[in-house]
């Protein structure tokens, strides 16, 4: 292990402070632009060194310390979102800041990355600096010329991408998830049997209680819905296990105002006649009726040892949730009741009490009738506990309801997802927009991820992470080689065809070159993990990987197919380099509010 990082304080002595030269009477808070660049090459040249350290098998795994508790890892965006300078660095700790606010959706979108994206930023931004032609340009013009280069690499990229055999045993998947978390076997086998079972490739992950990683394929729809008293549970796991179920749904708070228990009675009447048993379900129960409600459970249990109606508190705090339940309810092939149904409903139910009072007939022809068989959903099976609930075999949908919520989910996804990568954020919204397409397939993975303590949990934890992403990103979009010469062998072919239109003097072709060669480097600091001291064995590994279209397999010591990852990571890293470059480039000054920029001690 080479590398030590404390997260309370990252070792800065090596950087002195770059002010105002002391002939400057006026101390402020402007660091001009040699100053600036300066600046940005040290924590660019500090960083990446750090960092480079993880790449490739041969990579060194960090020991973080994190107060007081020590973390090993071999990940690089655990390392770098922990990395920080001293208290009296803060310009560097706000350009650091800024390079990893640019990584994060490296690490979001395909799961890993976000150690190249540095260290291909590191490179290029060497290489375009010090570059005449490239320092002629205005700021606007090294802008264009970059965001060009990188959409037409991005074209070149995705064109070569070879798209997985869904139709096959899913190898690809299993060499994805293999090198994603460096050589571990159980995982990857874990993730390829999950994917082999659902075609389903979002798959959910949380931290296990115990040491054991498991993993297990829910058949059917998850729900955040829990019982509202223990009294029903019937197993000895603490579920509610009910076959053939009916279900009444609430999108809105019940209680025990005359005409909702009366809804409540026609539909368990229903379930009552064809001997099954209604589950109530509801965002919220008002005290008065939960009070009813315990005191009928228990006469009922009394006299029969069972309830026939079973009722539920569903979360709907943000809208996902509440999308989340709308999509039940049309995988039921039931609905929401919601406060427009009820004013309906209760509408009609006044004017029969109209009529009756008055000793006319209802004729039905004021209103609409109500007819509850409408809003019943269904299912073969439903399991409830104090936490969650889990349906299966829902197979009384609606196709064209189900249809539009489907398109729906998959068109705010994607926005979302696309509003996320132009801003350069993570949003957790997103994921939770990605879960809704996944349960909706009523299919889906579950893998509880262990260790022998918390901190190993973790670790584990980020490799899960980082597999179950790039193997979904790659399913979906395609993969290539490894090692960053993706981008190369783009930027090959956007040369040649350059070159045959005659362009081979344009400034696109000349910034195409360069990027190429910063891709190549980054290929070349993991080969340098091993062949430290071996610059000529570097040199022909690169040319023959190129030339085979196979990286070569440090562990095994042979050119390999194996060695893959998506096309989108590739994609991501160029971006995240370009994004960090071009802002850097055509920046000229860094204002802070901080007041120790003018002098660097807080004087």
């Amino acid at each position: 292990m080479k590398t030590l990082v404390n997260d309370n304080s990252f070792d800065s002595d090596q950087i002195s402070y770059i002010g105002p030269k002391k002939d400057n009477t006026y101390q402020w808070n402007v660091i001009g632009k040699e100053d600036f660049k300066e600046r940005l090459l040290k924590v660019f040249g500090m960083v990446s060194d750090a960092i480079i350290n993880t790449l490739g098998p041969y990579g060194s795994q960090v020991i973080i310390d994190e107060y007081g508790e020590p973390h090993i890892t071999k990940d690089g965006w655990s390392l770098l979102r922990r990395l920080r300078f001293n208290d009296d660095e803060m310009v560097l700790n706000n350009i650091l800041s800024m390079l990893i606010r640019i990584a994060g959706p490296v690490v979001s979108t395909v799961g890993d990355g976000s150690s190249s994206s540095i260290a291909m930023s590191n490179v290029l931004y060497k290489n375009l600096v010090k570059d005449e032609r490239i320092n002629s340009l205005r700021s606007k013009e090294k802008q264009d010329l970059l965001i060009e280069a990188a959409h037409l690499i991005s074209q070149v990229i995705q064109e070569n991408a070879t798209e997985v055999d869904k139709s096959g045993d899913l190898h690809e998947i299993y060499k994805l998830a293999h090198v994603s978390t460096n050589g571990n076997d159980a995982i990857a086998a874990m993730i390829q049997d999950i994917y082999n079972k659902t075609g389903n490739p979002t798959i959910y992950y949380k931290e296990a209680k115990g040491a054991e990683t498991s993993y297990e394929v829910v058949e059917g729809y998850k729900l955040n819905a829990a019982l509202i008293d223990p009294i029903y549970i019937t197993t000895d796991e603490g579920n509610c296990d009910v076959t053939d179920p009916y279900f009444i749904m609430f999108d809105h708070k019940i209680d025990n105002n005359k005409y909702y228990p009366v809804i409540i009675q026609s539909a368990l009447n229903i379930a009552r006649n064809q001997n099954r048993k209604l589950i109530v379900m509801a965002p919220y129960i008002s005290r008065n009726y939960l009070m009813a409600i315990a005191h009928d459970t228990k006469a009922r249990f009394n006299a029969f040892g069972d309830s026939d109606v079973i009722y539920t508190h569903v979360s709907t705090a943000n809208n996902v949730l509440a999308d989340y339940f709308s999509d039940f309810s049309i995988l039921t092939g039931g609905q929401l009741i919601t406060e427009m149904d009820y004013e309906k409903y209760v509408e009609i139910e006044k004017y029969k009490e109209e009529c009756d009072k008055e000793g006319k007939e209802y004729d039905g022809v004021k209103v609409h009738e109500f007819d509850i068989n409408n809003f019943i959903g269904q299912s073969k099976f439903v399991s409830i506990n104090m936490k969650d609930m889990t349906a299966s075999g829902l197979d009384f949908k609606n196709e064209n309801l189900y249809g539009i919520h489907m398109k729906k989910a998959v068109a705010d996804y994607e926005a979302m997802r696309e509003s996320n990568r132009e801003l350069n954020r993570l949003d957790v919204k997103e994921y939770e927009l990605k879960q809704r397409v996944s349960k909706l397939k009523c299919s889906m993975g579950n893998i509880s991820v262990g260790g022998m303590t918390s901190l190993e949990r973790q670790a584990n934890l980020d490799l899960v992470e980082d597999a179950v992403k790039a193997t979904e990103s790659a399913y979906v979009y395609g993969y290539n080689i490894g090692g960053s010469l993706a981008i190369t062998q783009a930027v090959y072919s956007i040369l040649r065809k350059l070159k045959e239109e005659g362009k081979q003097d344009s400034d696109i072709y000349h910034v195409c070159s360069l990027i190429g060669a910063s891709a190549t480097a980054v290929y070349s600091l993991v080969l340098s993990n091993k062949y430290e001291n071996d610059t000529d064995k570097v040199d022909e590994i690169i040319k023959e990987s190129l030339k085979s279209n196979k990286i070569y397999d440090l562990v095994k010591d042979e050119y390999s197919t194996e060695v893959i990852n998506s096309c989108r990571t590739d994609i991501e890293i160029l971006k995240a380099s370009i994004s960090v470059v071009s802002l850097l480039l055509s920046s000229s000054l860094f204002v802070s509010i901080n007041p120790s920029v003018g002098n660097g001690h807080g004087e």
